[in-house]
């Protein structure tokens, strides 16, 4: 098959997956306990503080169950306007994307922030901020300005219409299964059963999710979250790949970091930093010492409470030089690659503002936003 006809259809030949290895395994034996391990970043703001100074953080933000509450309904899972203003703020001095499992589509609309990087479906469809540019209006030649996401990598462009496929499948076949429900997420399917009334119906979802990936294994892979069982593209990528690919775009991956797309070029500079970096055309890492010195001068940050979270944890921890620090967000003890940890989303609001804080304050460097991509 050419890569032509692999763009448009998916792998005939079933592709590797990343291979993370998950966190298990108990090590705690109460929840203080585990603080231990996860300090809260909250509690323990200072020795944060000694980590973050003189760099330039980067935010990276789950969805639900990070700056917004888990809810029932998935469709009114709305974040609060505190937290819009906060992560707002927090855009305005550091490169800040979310990176959700639900569509980049669907998360924008909750987030409503044109600033913002937003990684959807796992980090299978990567835009950057909204940009103004100029477009013909029709046959008599008028100019207008319109607000578009600049589109900057879709790793598996053939799996919508796989997903579309696989939607019809499991809606037909969740009729029968009391309080489940289905969420097209583009690149992903999303099959949920925190409504179920019982763990018959639980199982009856998970089977049906891996009857529906047992018929075409070489182009799907089954996941597992927090009350949802997933169907998605079998490619080597997830949350940390999308996480890292944002970092080589804007020059300030480890070298190692940074996927191949079609990211167009641009610039971004910390204040008081006399060095710049161009971003990457779809070439990988680019100048690596440039990178090299980037990463020792920032902190990338992610916040996530669920099992695909870790995914970007585990990428942070690998990054060299101290330069990744992952935030559990959970008010339970659970296995984690987090360096920190917070309660809730109430507590994610009061650090970022906190992480703001230090910018304004210039413990930190912060993001010059005449230069942003």
């Amino acid at each position: 098959m050419s890569a032509e006809e692999e763009t448009r259809v998916g792998p005939t030949v079933s592709h590797d997956d990343v291979g993370r290895p998950r966190p298990v395994g108990k090590y705690w034996t109460d929840y203080e306990d585990w603080k231990v391990k996860h300090p809260s970043a909250v509690e323990n703001f200072e020795a944060f503080t000694e980590l973050a100074r003189g760099k330039l953080l980067t935010v990276f933000l789950d969805y639900d169950g990070t700056i917004s509450e888990i809810v029932n309904q998935p469709e009114l899972a709305f974040m609060t306007d505190e937290m819009r203003l906060a992560v707002s703020r927090v855009a305005s001095l550091y490169p800040t994307a979310i990176i959700s499992g639900r569509s980049r589509e669907k998360v924008f609309d909750f987030v409503k922030l044109p600033q913002l990087y937003y990684a959807g479906s796992h980090g299978l469809d990567i835009v950057g901020p909204q940009t103004e540019v100029e477009e013909s209006n029709g046959s008599n030649g008028d100019i207008k300005q319109n607000s578009k996401q600049r589109e900057m990598h879709q790793p598996a462009p053939w799996a919508p219409a796989v997903m579309d496929e696989v939607f019809v499948e499991v809606t037909h076949g969740i009729k029968s299964i009391p309080g489940a429900t289905v969420d097209h997420n583009k690149f992903c399917v999303s099959v949920h059963y925190r409504n179920c009334a019982n763990r018959e119906d639980w199982t009856k979802v998970k089977t049906l999710v891996e009857e529906i990936v047992a018929k075409d294994p070489t182009r799907l892979k089954q996941a597992e979250g927090r009350k949802v069982f997933e169907v998605k593209p079998r490619v080597a990528w997830d949350k940390g790949k999308a996480l890292s690919y944002l970092l080589g775009q804007l020059r300030l991956g480890d070298g190692e970091a940074g996927g191949q797309g079609n990211g167009e070029s641009g610039e971004l500079r910390g204040q008081g930093d006399s060095e710049s970096g161009q971003n990457t055309n779809g070439e990988g890492d680019g100048n690596q010492s440039t990178q090299n010195t980037n990463a020792q001068n920032t902190l990338s940050l992610y916040f996530g409470d669920d099992h695909t979270d870790e995914d970007a944890f585990h990428e942070l921890m690998e990054m060299r030089n101290d330069s990744g620090c992952g935030i559990i967000v959970s008010s339970v003890p659970k296995p984690s690659y987090a360096k920190f940890s917070v309660k809730d989303p109430s507590e994610v609001l009061l650090f970022l503002h906190k992480i703001a804080d230090l910018a304004e304050r210039g413990v930190t460097k912060k993001l010059d936003t005449k230069n942003t991509l």
